[in-house]
């Protein structure tokens, strides 16, 4: 009878070890899906402001070469136009 209790309460310590690592395992990987999904969410965030501050750069270049060019060059009176045949 002795036996008979230490097998069941050893095969209980070892079925509830089970069932506690198997929890465990579940909620490490529920814990790093939403890391995942709050990773790509920054990562899409992160590209937005990449682009957006790529954009900025080259307004400002253009801003910055226009400005430093002047205004284009335009003639004050007609200009007469060649018939070459």
């Amino acid at each position: 009878m002795i036996k008979k209790r230490k097998s069941s309460f050893s095969l209980h310590l070892s079925q509830s070890r089970r069932r506690q690592e198997v929890a465990a395992l579940r909620r490490r990987l529920c814990e790093e899906e939403t890391r995942k999904g709050s990773e790509e969410e920054e990562k899409e965030e992160s590209e937005a402001q990449r682009i957006l501050r790529k954009l900025r750069k080259s307004q400002a270049t253009y801003v910055r070469e226009r400005t430093r060019r002047g205004d284009c060059w335009v003639p004050t009176q007609k200009i007469p136009r060649y018939e070459l045949q």
